[in-house]
């Protein structure tokens, strides 16, 4: 090693590369004394191949590098010259490379490139890479040294087993991959193709494309092709295609051109989904909703009928309601000296229908509405709003102890006079139900979700049986008599048509004699 540095400083700055002088003294340059002779012309050769070169004398020392080498092994030559060549070797194959150098050496040839053999180089830092390498025995006088030309195969072999499992992808893809010539002939059929189309590799490897084509389709092989030839990709491209027993099928469609090395397109490749199946569920969702949109409007026009009779009859019995409703009252207050007190019970009992069913026929317009009326949608500030109605609230409830709890509410964007209204009808019902208890306690809140806000009502009267918590949103359907409670059996059920109307829901917790809690929710 000291012996290679003191060549090192000997050679000039032009001289890099070259031989270093002999010294018939010293090895290993005596080894190839002979060799160098042959001049500058196998230098410049040797020191410029695109490959890792090198000269190894009998004993396995290296002797000379090219700057290729020094570059694939990371070494410079002054590291390396005079070292043993198992320095490039790792070191689970070194013993055995020694062994199998000296059998070269006892009977050196010429080995090429491409044995087949696994073979692999150290680098300097330790790493392993493999390579190829080419063996040529050369005669210096007497004796004998070796050059060996090492190719780097790391890309190589990275592109062999990109190949491989690339080939395997191909070969276990559900899909058909098909590639063909610019002649439209078959030259590549996989499994996947075998399963769609149900001809073997062997049947169809050779043959026109055209026979997976049905007739009325022929054209698309020359429009694909005119598109391939342009270096243009087809992407999901449509189609119908013909398996081997005739059966025609639905399929989507990537073709795509092949290139050579040099660039030029020598064919085209083909990805094909069967989408049959697809095709078919989308014909019976089309007929589905062919018939929905046919019910809908049906439905529609059918609602509109009813919308406009319920309209309409309720605004006309409104009219004699309130003329009889008058007519009672004025007996009562004009004629109550004429009629006798049974006949008074029934007049007051007749102002009290005509009132009752008066606020019925409010509520099923109010309900009307709130179904046809097109939602004014604002920011709407719940704790503003909730305050309003506690306050309009308390003016009609005198007289009753009330514990109102208002937690905080956060804001939502909807119509603020529906809103207003689902509101003033739960905190209504809470009112209306806590009146047996001494001290009505009611209470407010809600919260902000990810996907929208929860509010709630919660008060501690009379509640109701959870078995019949589905009944309570229905028009008409009350849990209690109009003699315990008044109302009509409206009010919930416009609160379930704002809120399901504003995409949100509507729900209720309670149990008998312990109260009730109604949710809705808002999405933002």
């Amino acid at each position: 090693m000291a012996h290679s540095e003191d060549l090192t400083k000997k050679q000039s700055a032009n001289e890099r590369h070259r031989t270093p002088p002999i010294n018939d003294r010293e090895k290993p340059e005596k080894d190839y004394e002979d060799f160098v002779k042959i001049g500058t012309l196998f230098q410049d050769f040797f020191e410029f191949l695109p490959d890792g070169a090198l000269i190894v004398n009998r004993e396995g020392e290296i002797v000379h590098v090219n700057a290729e080498l020094e570059k694939i092994f990371g070494y410079s030559r002054e590291e390396i010259i005079g070292r043993s060549i198992e320095i490039l070797v790792p070191d689970r194959f070194a013993s055995q490379h020694v062994e199998d150098r000296k059998r070269y050496i006892s009977a050196p040839r010429r080995r090429p490139m491409g044995t087949g053999l696994d073979l692999f180089g150290r680098r300097k830092d330790g790493s392993e890479f493999p390579v190829d390498i080419s063996l040529t025995p050369l005669k210096t006088g007497e004796d004998t040294v070796v050059m060996g030309v090492i190719r780097d195969y790391t890309w190589r072999k990275r592109g062999e087993e990109a190949a491989y499992r690339l080939a395997a992808i191909v070969e276990s893809s559900a899909d058909a991959i098909i590639g063909k010539t610019l002649d439209d002939l078959i030259f590549s059929w996989n499994a996947g193709a075998e399963k769609i189309y149900g001809y073997s590799s062997e049947e169809v490897i050779g043959r026109p494309v055209s026979i997976l084509i049905p007739p009325d389709r022929s054209d698309e092989s020359a429009e694909f092709l005119e598109k391939i030839m342009r270096g243009e990709r087809i992407e999901n491209y449509e189609t119908i295609r013909v398996r081997k027993d005739g059966k025609q099928i639905h399929v989507s469609m990537t073709v795509s051109p092949i290139e050579d090395s040099a660039g030029n397109i020598i064919g085209g490749s083909a990805i094909t989904r069967d989408i049959t199946d697809r095709k078919r569920a989308e014909e019976e969702i089309r007929g589905v909703n062919e018939k929905l949109g046919r019910l809908y409007e049906s439905c529609e026009a059918t609602n509109k009928e009813l919308e406009t009779f319920s309209y309409s009859v309720s605004h006309d019995l409104r009219t004699p309601l309130v003329a009889i409703g008058g007519l009672a009252r004025c007996l009562l207050e004009d004629y109550s000296g004429r009629v006798d007190e049974k006949g008074r019970e029934f007049l007051s009992a007749i102002s009290k229908k005509t009132d009752l069913m008066r606020r019925l026929i409010d509520d099923l317009l109010a309900f009307s509405r709130s179904g046809r009326q097109a939602l004014k949608e604002s920011n709407v500030d719940m704790n503003e709003l909730a305050k309003n109605v506690i306050e309009e609230l308390k003016l009609v409830e005198t007289g009753r102890v009330l514990q109102l709890d208002l937690r905080s509410l956060p804001s939502i964007r909807g119509d603020q006079l529906m809103i207003r209204q689902v509101l003033m009808n739960l905190l209504s019902n809470a009112m209306k139900f806590t009146r047996p208890k001494p001290a009505a306690r009611i209470e407010i809140g809600g919260k902000e979700e990810a996907r929208g806000n929860t509010y709630y009502v919660k008060d501690n009267g009379v509640g109701f049986d959870m078995a019949d918590a589905s009944k309570l949103f229905e028009v008409f359907k009350r849990l209690h008599s109009s003699q315990e409670f008044e109302g009509t059996g409206v009010g919930l059920a416009i609160v379930w048509r704002v809120i399901q109307r504003h995409g949100g829901r509507v729900w209720a917790e309670g149990k008998s004699g312990e109260g009730a809690t109604f949710y809705f929710t808002l999405p933002k």
